[in-house]
């Protein structure tokens, strides 16, 4: 079972900021919990009400997934790797969804 106490704290001293995390590799994913994509996903629903409401691919083909409340009390961070394997990498409260901005065509007038 997914508990909160269970992986680092990015507010912690001791968690890396995520642009060492991504080359760091097997040692950044070590102080992960790690599991199936479908596990990370039935926990964070069961146990924290999350859901899936972002995501963005990595140079390296890893999937990073913002998963959250509906009301954005708290959040989740989870890598997918591309062999499968999904790791917890932060959590934290007070999740905001940014609302996108309409891209503008080069040379266009407004």
């Amino acid at each position: 079972m997914i508990s909160r106490d269970d992986f680092p704290d990015p507010s912690s001293a001791a968690t890396e900021p995520l642009s060492l995390q991504l080359g760091a590799g097997a040692t950044a994913m070590a102080q992960s919990v790690c599991m199936t994509h479908a596990e990370v996903e039935k926990q964070l629903g069961a146990n924290y009400a999350e859901i899936p409401v972002a995501l963005g691919l990595a140079s390296n083909g890893s999937v990073f997934e913002v998963f959250s409340t509906v009301d954005g009390t708290s959040w989740t961070m989870v890598v997918t790797l591309p062999n499968g394997t999904s790791c917890l990498l932060a959590k934290g409260e007070a999740w905001e969804n940014v609302p996108k901005v309409p891209k503008v065509a080069l040379g266009s007038q407004t």
